[in-house]
């Protein structure tokens, strides 16, 4: 709706018939102007649907694939696709990376450090896909890697660490 394109008719109609736009107004696009898109990109998802029937889907990565702790399929082109899709498609004044990064097993070494290749790896070629973009006359403007340090990771807790820097 920011763009101008409306509320997707099929979205509306599913949530409209579930009640879960019960009360709501959505009749008027919402005003204001976009200082810049952010883009939280962390995975390639395939959706495989199971029938025509609303939200009968699942999403797995693709066996075969490259995958980080959490199974999610590591695809730093998909990264780049979306940022040019993105900017073809709606035309942001600038676009953000406002989240990228990886969940990896971590071991303290013997010398006290954690040698994070597969991390170190991820983010080298998710930050390559971003100047590809760049180069495609994407206007993005920052990429932020998630996260500085390991964090509370929802209900796994420290099981899965994305942080640059390790907590103990």
């Amino acid at each position: 709706p920011l763009f101008g394109r409306g509320y997707p008719r099929l979205g509306m109609a599913v949530h409209e018939e579930a009640g879960h736009l019960t009360g709501v107004q959505l009749t008027d696009p919402p005003a204001g102007d976009l200082d810049y898109l952010g883009l939280n990109y962390y995975r390639r998802d395939p959706v495989k649907a199971h029938s025509d029937t609303p939200f009968d889907w699942t999403i797995d990565a693709r066996p075969g694939t490259e995958q980080t702790q959490m199974g999610w399929e590591v695809a730093p082109d998909g990264l780049r696709d979306t940022l040019v899709w993105l900017h073809e498609t709606y035309a942001p004044p600038e676009i953000v990376v406002s989240e990228n990064g990886a969940a990896y097993p971590e071991a303290v070494a013997s010398d006290g450090r954690v040698h994070d290749a597969p991390r170190i790896a991820y983010l080298a070629r998710h930050v390559a896909a971003a100047a590809d973009a760049l180069a495609a006359g994407v206007p993005l403007t920052g990429y932020h890697a998630w996260s500085l340090l390991d964090n509370f990771e929802w209900s796994l807790g420290y099981t899965r660490r994305f942080g640059l820097v390790h907590v103990d």
